[in-house]
């Protein structure tokens, strides 16, 4: 592998990973509105519990669909410091 395509398997990599992060950060500040949004008097209470427990289910899936693309990422940038040092051995 050249040292060209491990540089730019790192800078993907790179780029991988703040999408990653950039998606979590989007999706609790989603969160954030849809919670600030709920009514807590009598009549819209059970509105809003389901619209929150709703929300809650749905956190496990955006968060691993995060945690997938940092790991990628990290993955990318590894195999190509691993590709570098190979090259220069």
């Amino acid at each position: 592998m050249s040292q060209q395509f491990a540089w730019w398997l790192n800078q993907i990599g790179i780029i991988v990973e703040i999408c990653g992060g950039g998606y979590l950060v989007f999706r609790a500040w989603r969160s954030k509105h849809v919670v600030a949004g709920m009514k807590t008097d009598m009549d819209s209470i059970e509105h809003s519990v389901e619209a929150l427990l709703r929300e809650i289910r749905g956190n496990f899936s955006n968060q691993r669909l995060g945690f997938i693309l940092l790991v990628l990422g990290l993955l990318m940038q590894l195999a190509s410091n691993g590709f570098e040092h190979r090259g220069q051995v």
